[in-house]
């Protein structure tokens, strides 16, 4: 929903999955359980930061689960961009979808 919601443009038509979409989630799973392995099997967080750790850990997870929607965004951009160069409309250097009105 972030993905379709987050752009200010006028989506051609609608579409519960993208490929953006699907690639953000599965970065996202990945990334969830691979951070979940990191912080369970390496390191004493408690022991160096205290009750603070859990922020600390909390704020990283955040920023993979952002990052992981970054990717998804580029990857849908990227795909209409090149639905916009099959169409036979000029290669340009910023997408040229029409903004919602």
């Amino acid at each position: 929903m972030i993905l379709y919601l987050g752009p200010d443009v006028d989506h051609p038509r609608w579409s519960f999955l993208t490929i953006g979409t699907v690639f953000a989630v599965v970065i996202w799973l990945a990334a969830s359980g691979a951070f979940a392995l990191f912080t369970s099997n390496f390191g004493s967080y408690d022991k160096t930061w205290g009750s603070l750790a859990i922020v600390i850990i909390m704020l990283t997870w955040l920023w993979l689960s952002a990052l992981a929607l970054l990717v998804g965004a580029e990857v849908n951009a990227e795909a209409e961009r090149s639905r916009e160069l099959r169409r036979g409309e000029p290669a340009e250097a910023t997408l040229t979808a029409p903004p919602k009105g």
